[in-house]
């Protein structure tokens, strides 16, 4: 009994060790940010509310505006399936939004089929292949980035990370939730080997 006491111990101190490096860097990296000149910018899907983008997908979106217009990104490129009982998928809400603020359709792609971030982020990579786009910026909350840039590594992607500016993620205790539960996913996607062989 005191020998499992010990392993429970140490697995304990080893789990908490590492969640504390992963939520330091899931941290730190949420100060990356860039502009670099690129052909893309992907958005990386949340949720919607009807037949609008939530107030979080809304400032990942105005970003990618201001990427396009700025001339610092050519073209959009949207993820986001469908939630439950939704009638239309996140990008293509998405689409909509940014349509109606001026974007032209011709420079905007979507990716509707799934909604998690790896699935997301491996169909972004065959619009790329399929439309020839090489570099992207990657569009998401800071937060979210340090697990979006290490699905882009695993991939290959030419991309660097470009978070919103105006996050939704304002208050502490919001930004505290979305750290712990992002430096678990961060934890797990190295555990769990992605599939990248899905298909659009």
């Amino acid at each position: 009994m005191k020998r499992f006491k010990r392993i429970a111990a140490v697995a304990l101190l080893f789990f908490a060790v590492w969640f504390g490096f992963t939520a330091y860097s899931v941290f730190s990296y949420s100060s990356d940010y860039s502009e670099q000149k690129s052909d893309v910018a992907i958005v990386l899907g949340a949720s919607s509310q009807g037949s609008e983008p939530s107030p979080v997908f809304k400032e990942r979106l105005n970003h990618a505006l201001y990427l396009y217009t700025q001339g610092i990104a050519g073209k959009i490129l949207l993820t986001g399936g469908y939630g439950s009982n939704a009638s239309e998928s996140e990008s293509y809400i998405a689409k909509l939004y940014l349509l109606s603020v001026g974007v032209p359709d011709s420079v905007i792609y979507i990716e509707q089929v799934y909604q998690n971030t790896i699935e997301n982020m491996v169909n972004a990579q065959k619009v790329m292949q399929k439309q020839r786009l090489h570099s992207a910026l990657i569009v998401s909350d800071p937060l979210h980035m340090k697990r979006a840039m290490r699905f882009s590594e695993t991939l290959e992607l030419d991309a660097l990370p470009s978070p919103t500016q105006t996050s939704m993620y304002r208050s502490k205790s919001s930004k505290i939730k979305f750290l712990i539960s992002e430096s678990f996913f961060l934890m797990a996607s190295y555990l769990i080997k992605p599939d990248t062989t899905i298909e659009i």
